[in-house]
């Protein structure tokens, strides 16, 4: 996983100022669902075309951390350095037209997110809340 999410909880569980760059985020995608999408790419009859692995919606690293500060229960306060580019997006459409698929990725960052406090917090001689 990316670094930037232990970062953020760590933050969150110890109520800090958490520093993120402004409109850094992707298209996040489960590994479960990239998986199903491997598998309706090798189990179709489609040759040369390209696919994108993302996630539809765009998710920024602010909302993440948000999200961790709402679960900890945090005093945190995010603040973004730099100004927002537009995010880069992805056009999907062909995954959705090929296999039927459309990707979201907030359970299960939502998920992680849980699995990382409870990490963190059991962890010995943590500092951690």
């Amino acid at each position: 996983s990316d670094r930037r999410f232990h970062t953020i909880v760590e933050g969150a569980l110890n109520d800090d100022v958490i520093v993120l760059k402004a409109g850094d985020g992707t298209q996040f995608i489960e590994a479960g669902d990239l998986a199903r999408l491997f598998e309706a790419v090798l189990n179709s009859d489609k040759n040369r075309e390209a696919y994108y692995g993302l996630g539809v919606p765009f998710v920024s690293w602010a909302s993440i951390a948000e999200t961790a500060i709402q679960l900890c229960s945090s005093k945190s306060s995010i603040r973004l350095i730099g100004e927002a580019p537009a995010p880069c997006l992805f056009n999907l459409g062909k995954i959705q037209r090929h296999f039927g698929l459309s990707f979201a990725a907030e359970p299960h960052l939502t998920e992680h997110l849980r699995y990382l406090i409870a990490e963190l917090r059991a962890r010995p001689g943590s500092r951690i809340g």
